[in-house]
């Protein structure tokens, strides 16, 4: 984060809009759920321009770097969480550190490691697993790209040539991102329930010392405030 730029990108600043019409918008203080939002997005546009027609052949490989570069930021945020809700639980495996489990997942883009990263999070907090079928998916997508270069250069896939169906290919990739995402509500119902059990914890507590403080006033007396 040291190297981070101060000042917008120049090439930002020449094409400065001036009007509504023309405008579009990059925020600061992004997190991962919103650039996976702008991946979801520009995936399901551009499976929109599909029209059947040999030119279409072209965005195959940039269609399926944006499914599978959301589903790995969809897998990442949760990552993050799910430590977060261990560390709230007490645990201290050097593995929850956030700055360290940051560097790994800024270096990793095996979706192999981070799916079974996930996973173990999830066993740890005792939540269910993804469904068979979303698995299935997913490993389908981890032989194609492990690593997470595949599609963004030519020479990671085999030399043959595939006939697709893209409709059946887009669905599937659609309803595995939905799936796999949806980690993240299961991630805040067990945070939001965490947070009423550690308030009433708290709350028990304050009761217990408060009495305990009151039982020793009432037998020593003064002497508890000297």
């Amino acid at each position: 984060m040291g190297n981070k730029p101060q000042k917008s990108p120049h090439l930002f600043k020449v094409f400065a809009s001036e009007d509504r019409e023309s405008l579009i918008v990059r925020y600061p203080y992004q997190r991962d759920s919103d650039v996976e939002f702008g991946y979801v997005e520009a995936a399901k546009r551009l499976a929109a321009s599909f029209r059947g027609q040999p030119i279409d052949d072209a965005i195959l490989m940039p269609f399926m770097y944006l499914w599978r570069h959301a589903v790995e930021l969809s897998l990442k945020q949760q990552i993050k969480y799910a430590a977060k809700l261990r560390r709230a639980n007490g645990e201290q495996d050097a593995s929850l550190d956030p700055e360290k489990l940051r560097g790994w997942l800024n270096r990793t883009h095996s979706l192999r490691d981070i799916a079974t990263e996930l996973a173990g999070h999830f066993a740890h907090l005792d939540l269910p697993e993804m469904p068979n079928d979303t698995r299935r998916t997913l490993s389908w997508l981890i032989e194609a790209d492990p690593k997470g270069q595949t599609f963004r250069y030519p020479g990671g896939l085999p030399d043959t040539q595939d006939f697709i169906d893209f409709h059946g290919l887009r669905k599937c990739l659609e309803e595995t991102y939905n799936m796999v995402s949806a980690g993240i509500d299961v991630l805040w119902a067990y945070g939001e329930a965490q947070e009423d059990f550690l308030a009433e914890q708290r709350e028990f507590e304050a009761e217990m010392r408060a009495d305990f403080e009151a039982e020793m006033r009432a037998e020593y007396g003064e002497e508890m405030g000297s």
